[in-house]
């Protein structure tokens, strides 16, 4: 029985004659992709980052009214009547399961121990950016 082309002698296989050769001699590594990441402007302007006293201050004043309140990335606190809604709380330095995940840009407006009692906690779904397991874990409102 003659073997098809991509199966090779001794159990290994290839790809299809005429398909994309990768360069091997591609160096990539952790290091490599931290050198590179260092090179990128990761600044922006301070105007769009939400300051801690303007959001303690708006919860105060609206308190009594509904609100939306945005606390950083996907996080935000909505009060709706006597209900109070907090969405995707991210309040981890990195996004995802280990310590070097993705690092945020800002801090979050508060510190998790600052919200407001919260009803409902919301996570709309499961990506680490959104789905904080660490946040999770110390949310004081359970």
């Amino acid at each position: 029985m003659k073997k098809k082309y991509h199966h090779l002698a001794n159990g290994t296989f290839r790809n299809p004659e005429g398909s994309k050769v990768i360069d091997m001699n591609f160096n990539w590594s952790f290091k490599v992709f931290n050198q590179e990441k260092k090179k990128l402007d990761m600044t922006f302007p301070e105007s769009n980052i939400i300051k801690k006293e303007k959001v303690l201050l708006d919860l105060n004043n609206f308190q009594k009214e509904d609100y939306v309140a945005w606390i950083g990335h996907a996080t935000f606190l909505l009060k709706l009547g006597e209900i109070t809604i907090i969405t995707d709380p991210v309040f981890s330095k990195n996004a995802g399961p280990l310590f070097f995940g993705p690092k945020r840009f800002t801090e979050p407006a508060l510190k998790l121990n600052e919200i407001p009692r919260t009803d409902i906690f919301l996570l709309t779904h499961n990506h680490y950016d959104h789905q904080d397991m660490k946040t999770i874990m110390r949310f004081p409102y359970k």
